[in-house]
C-alpha cells in the first residue's frame, strides 16, 4: 500500500482508496486470497464455493446463523482453484 495525496494506493494492482480501511479490505479479498476457496462445511449445505471470504462469511450469517460467534470460516474446507 502506498500512501497517495488523495488516500492510499495498492502497490499490486494500483487501485486507489480514500479510507485505509477499504485498502486493507481490498488486499485481504483480492490478493491474500487469490485462488483460494471457501467451501461450506455445514454438512448438507448445496452452496457453491466462494471465492471472496466476506461474500462466503455472508452466506455462513444468512444460512447458518446457529454459526454465530463462532469463527465458522476458519473450518471451512480452503482449495485452491489448481485442485479443483
Amino acid at each position: 500500500m502506498a500512501r497517495t495525496a488523495s488516500g492510499f494506493a495498492c502497490l499490486l494492482c494500483g487501485t486507489a482508496f480514500s479510507r485505509h480501511n477499504s485498502i486493507t479490505r481490498h488486499f485481504r479479498d483480492k490478493h491474500v486470497d487469490e485462488g483460494v476457496d471457501y467451501v461450506c462445511p455445514v454438512p448438507g449445505c448445496s452452496t457453491k464455493p466462494y471465492s471472496n471470504r466476506r461474500y462466503f462469511e455472508g452466506h455462513l450469517s444468512r444460512s447458518h446463523p446457529e454459526l454465530k460467534g463462532l469463527e465458522a470460516h476458519k473450518c471451512a474446507v480452503h482449495k485452491t482453484r489448481e485442485d479443483q
